[in-house]
């Protein structure tokens, strides 16, 4: 059976036969189709990922032979591709009685275990399937591998596909996903191993220079991060996301010129360009070029109004010039564009102090820290807000609700230990205080910014000759 299988694929009649089966489709008519003929259309469906025209092929084909082990097994198999994996097991049930010696049931049977999340009784399953010396081994194993890869598996489909390259070590597909998976696990030296071993054999591989470059960038091997995304553009000069995230890198090396090179390439591969114009603005701020820098980000602006981060940028840009009036436009256009972002919030939050709008500031800064409650310098500036404006008691009940959060700050011990000793509360002030030196004795000048009277206090003097000498 397999031989005559292969032989019709071997003569490439299965082209033929799917455009004979999508001709009656289309014309909404019947014509007869043998076992063999189904099976290939059905295969072709399953193999360019199209499960619905698959399982409608199988309608049909079990319709014309009702009988068939074989498309009732094609049909589990689809099944379990559609994500109903209950129905494939009553099938592979049935079908486990008449072919006890098929591997592919059992293979299909633990691919629909592992869907139900009985991984153990999909492993067993699995390995039967393998103990049955199935030909083309290395390929029911990368087809394993595969099953664990969309649970995201990843350790358990190493172990396949690792049994799968032994056999054929220089198979792309088992060297592409061993990187891919290495890659997920966070074990990058491997991921990089099998990415190269693949580019040994197919150097002219863009994406997978691409991949490489991803995975470099993972592990900081900047340098090398660029180099494998020029090869990329090399070999394929429209491989966009190759340049985009090569312009990312060079912002990190502070190679600003050469990143805004990288992004207007980029735009020119693309239709989407706003993101891209934001950060070549992004980028003429680091150079200290702020109208270059304000102009591209309202270009970004005609490209997409409803993107909030040029509005930001520019508000940021206005409020570092002393214009906190005009920013306060832009942030509120960000703020409303995106209301989860707590920077954009906290920025708002300093524009209101310096306008002296309190009660707007209070509440842009209550917004931040609730968004990003482990942000230190959030919390502090709002407790700072609040000290400025004479609600000292208040500023020690935000910082007491940060420590709740972020309990190894010494930064934050020595300003709410300052605070303390405003309001009177010297007890709590010294347990604070005590606290913020255990942790980091070299901060305490944080105490003295805010409490300068606390150098001339013979105990909190006590209290830190006590630490230093420690």
């Amino acid at each position: 059976m397999r031989e005559e299988r292969e032989e019709f694929y071997e003569k490439n009649d299965f082209q033929d036969t799917v455009q004979r089966y999508e001709s009656m489709k289309r014309n909404k008519t019947q014509y007869f189709f043998d076992v063999f003929e189904f099976e290939n259309i059905i295969n072709y469906y399953i193999d360019i990922n199209e499960a619905n025209s698959a399982f409608e092929a199988i309608k049909l084909a079990t319709k014309q032979h009702p009988t068939s082990a074989i498309l009732q097994l094609k049909k589990a198999q689809v099944l379990v591709d559609k994500g109903d994996p209950l129905k494939s097991l009553e099938i592979l049930k049935k079908l486990e009685r008449i072919e006890l010696n098929n591997y592919e049931i059992f293979a299909i049977k633990g691919s629909a275990l592992s869907l139900l999340g009985d991984i153990k009784e999909a492993i067993k399953n699995f390995n039967y399937a393998l103990s049955l010396n199935p030909e083309n081994k290395d390929e029911l194993l990368y087809t394993i591998a595969l099953s664990f890869i969309q649970l995201n598996r990843y350790k358990d489909a190493i172990q396949y596909l690792l049994r799968a390259n032994k056999i054929d070590p220089d198979n792309p597909s088992y060297l592409y996903e061993l990187g891919f998976c290495y890659n997920k696990i966070n074990e990058l030296n491997k991921s990089i191993e099998f990415y190269t071993k693949y580019l040994e054999l197919d150097p002219f591989a863009d994406n997978i220079w691409y991949n490489l470059g991803i995975v470099y960038n993972k592990a900081n091997e900047l340098e090398k991060a660029v180099e494998a995304y020029d090869f990329a553009l090399a070999i394929n000069q429209e491989h966009s996301y190759s340049c985009f995230n090569k312009a990312n890198i060079l912002v990190s090396l502070e190679r600003y010129k050469e990143a805004i090179d990288a992004y207007e390439n980029y735009m020119e591969l693309e239709d989407e360009i706003a993101e891209a114009l934001t950060y070549i603005g992004e980028c003429y701020e680091k150079l200290d070029e702020r109208d270059k820098a304000i102009k591209y980000y309202k270009e970004a602006l005609k490209s997409d109004p409803e993107f909030p981060e040029p509005w930001f940028c520019i508000g940021n840009i206005l409020l570092k010039k002393g214009m906190a009036e005009d920013s306060v436009y832009y942030f509120k256009k960000a703020v409303h564009l995106d209301r989860e972002d707590p920077m954009f919030w906290a920025e708002l939050g300093r524009a209101y102090k310096k306008m002296n709008e309190i009660n707007e500031a209070y509440h842009a800064y209550e917004q931040a820290t609730k968004l990003d409650p482990y942000n230190e310098r959030i919390w502090l500036e709002y407790a700072h807000l609040l000290y400025d404006n004479s609600l000292i008691k208040d500023a020690v009940t935000v910082l007491t609700n940060a420590l709740a959060l972020l309990n190894s700050s010494p930064v934050i011990y020595y300003h709410l230990a300052a605070y303390c000793f405003m309001t009177g509360d010297s007890e709590l002030g010294f347990t604070n205080l005590n606290e913020a030196l255990s942790l980091d004795y070299d901060q305490h000048n944080e105490f003295f910014k805010l409490y300068p009277e606390g150098r001339s206090d013979k105990k909190i003097k006590e209290t830190l000759m006590h630490f230093k000498n420690d």
